[in-house]
């Protein structure tokens, strides 16, 4: 049994759009997409060159992955924060830095993630922040003053 030209592009398109699981902003969707307009090009017409098929998959990415690109950070931005400990002001909780070895951070539910002062300033062991938001992994955080009654971490 041969695999025909039209189920190679449809297992590539396959194989991006899983990949996406790893978090690429939909850029792999977006090629995994091309690959799925390839796969069909090629089912309709079984005889197009090999050259005719990445023309056409270089096409078809470039006019995709831009728009799939802006859609996901229209969508991004638009969404209210839902992360953990992401509510900022006085509804996320006090957490004391600590490090991990090598960098300063913060520990919520029990997983650590590295911290950035949100003045830029550096963040000291034992220092009160609370979480404004996150930039990927890394919590950008403000400083508590614990003097003027704020509760300190549990």
């Amino acid at each position: 049994m041969a695999i025909s030209t039209w189920q190679i592009w449809l297992l590539i398109g396959l194989l991006l759009a899983a990949a996406e699981l790893m978090g690429a902003s939909f850029i792999l969707v977006a090629l995994g997409v091309t690959a799925f307009v390839v796969a069909l090009a090629t089912a309709l017409y079984p005889g197009m060159s090999v050259p005719a098929q990445l023309l056409l998959f270089a096409a078809t990415g470039l006019a995709l992955v831009p728009g799939f690109v802006y859609q996901f950070r229209r969508w991004h931005r638009s969404r209210a924060s839902t992360m953990a400990g992401e509510a900022g002001g006085d509804a996320s909780p006090t957490l004391a830095v600590e490090t991990d070895g090598r960098r300063p951070g913060v520990r919520l539910h029990g997983d650590f993630f590295p911290a950035e002062a949100r003045d830029g300033g550096e963040l000291v062991v034992g220092e009160h922040v609370r979480i404004h938001h996150f930039e990927g992994i890394t919590a950008r955080v403000t400083r508590v003053d614990t003097t003027a009654g704020d509760d300190p971490p549990p």
